[in-house]
């Protein structure tokens, strides 16, 4: 039982560490600061990014990571984001904000950013050909060449490895063509996933993925920074994806589960077993007091006769 406990906490612990993904601000425009490394909820993640556009937000949004120094600039950002299922962590540069985020609702919380914005091109190449067919409708038809050069990823041998590079070339493609997309409050979203690439061997092909999203990124920040200033560019790596639908507009913040701050804490397991046994412990202790109590002889020599018995003062001594 105490060898479970520990496994319990040693694994909560882990994923304290780690958290559920990263929300990493690549690049800013001037009229909005990101400072600090508090984590952030995964569900106000689209909050988080309609706020920096300038829209209005439902209820208060419980991070500080976020200050907008101009908020009669903010209508004139642009948002892109690039969004990696399958993988905690991707590799930024050095002067980059990146939060860990807890929770699995990235996913919801970006669709509900989509259902929010008057203009959002939304990529999704978790679903290759259906992401394909946005990415043409947004850029047009084009002959983009797969990502070069690769060591462990199999195009060859396996579709996950070659719909993952194409796509990679695609997006290489569009930050040559950004100037069809960026405009003032509109939004970019690239969805990539990572859990459907053969991890063969081992992991190689996975950290060569990485390094390839790494460098895709880069050649992204580098063309922004030649074309526009007023551009917010974030990367998100998540873990785990939510089943649930996208939130809407007539979600309550003030309607939360009270249990839910319990079940998140740490010490949730360690006082719930304090709590049972000791429970346990009290509720036997006092059945077999009573089972003692109830089962003494009540004899002459017994304290329980004397103090209980009553004498007969109406009786004559003889």
């Amino acid at each position: 039982m105490f060898s479970y406990i520990r496994i319990v906490i040693f694994s909560l612990f882990i994923a304290v560490i780690f958290g559920d993904g990263d929300f990493s601000v690549l690049l800013s425009p001037s009229s909005i600061e990101f400072t600090g490394n508090d984590q952030l909820e995964s569900s106000y993640i689209g909050d988080v990014l309609l706020a920096a556009l300038g829209n209005s937000v439902i209820g208060s949004i419980p991070w500080n990571g976020m200050t907008i120094k101009d908020p009669f600039s903010l209508a004139k950002t642009s948002l892109i984001i690039i969004q990696v299922r399958g993988i905690y962590h991707l590799p930024t540069p050095n002067d980059t904000s990146t939060y860990e985020f807890i929770g699995s609702d990235a996913e919801s919380s970006l669709d509900y950013l989509v259902s929010q914005l008057s203009v959002a091109y939304d990529i999704n190449f978790v679903n290759h050909k259906k992401g394909v067919g946005q990415f043409l409708s947004c850029f047009g038809s084009i002959d983009a060449p797969i990502v070069q050069p690769i060591e462990y990823l199999q195009p060859h041998q396996y579709w996950s490895h070659k719909h993952f590079l194409e796509e990679l070339g695609l997006i290489k493609h569009a930050s040559q063509h950004l100037e069809l997309v960026l405009k003032p409050s509109h939004a970019l979203i690239f969805r990539l996933s990572l859990d459907r690439i053969v991890k063969v061997p081992r992991y190689a092909p996975i950290n060569e993925a990485k390094a390839l999203i790494a460098a895709t990124v880069q050649n992204l920040m580098d063309a922004i920074r030649e074309r526009n200033d007023s551009v917010l560019l974030v990367q998100i790596s998540n873990k785990h994806s939510s089943q649930l639908q996208a939130k809407t507009h007539s979600r309550v913040r003030g309607s939360v589960n009270p249990f839910q701050k319990i079940i998140k804490d740490l010490n949730f397991p360690i006082i719930a077993n304090l709590a049972l046994w000791f429970s346990l412990a009290f509720v036997i202790s006092v059945t077999v007091i009573c089972y003692a109590i109830a089962t003494i002889d009540p004899g002459r020599d017994s304290v329980i006769y004397r103090v209980s018995s009553v004498k007969d003062f109406t009786k004559k001594k003889h």
